[in-house]
């Protein structure tokens, strides 16, 4: 794994490796989380290339990530579906740390 976030309230974990895959998890079990409306068993999203950040919004409904290459993207924790991603085409951009802020309105990123 190459970044871990655990949820505010310590119930989910989001974790991003080289693979390019995104993984929602319990805590508490360390189960992966099968999302509400399946269109896959357990809540997991591919990216390009290796992440190299994740996050998770307070409440545990927003998740992003983001891989070497700059795709970023975030997702409705619980249905899995894509809301939003980063449109930066600047060369070799990729996110250090990510927060979600001012009620979730926005995502706050920072580079190295």
């Amino acid at each position: 794994m190459n970044s871990v976030f655990i949820s505010a309230d310590g119930k989910r974990a989001l974790s991003g490796g080289n693979d390019g895959k995104v993984m929602l998890w319990r805590a508490q079990t360390g189960q992966p989380i099968q999302p509400i409306q399946p269109i896959q068993p357990i809540q997991e999203w591919q990216l390009t290339s290796w992440i190299t950040n994740v996050a998770i919004n307070d409440a545990g409904s927003l998740s992003f990530a983001s891989d070497i290459i700059g795709n970023a993207t975030v997702w409705q924790s619980d249905t899995g579906q894509s809301i939003s991603y980063l449109d930066i085409n600047r060369r070799q951009m990729n996110f250090s740390s990510a927060r979600f802020v001012n009620n979730d309105q926005q995502l706050l990123t920072g580079t190295p």
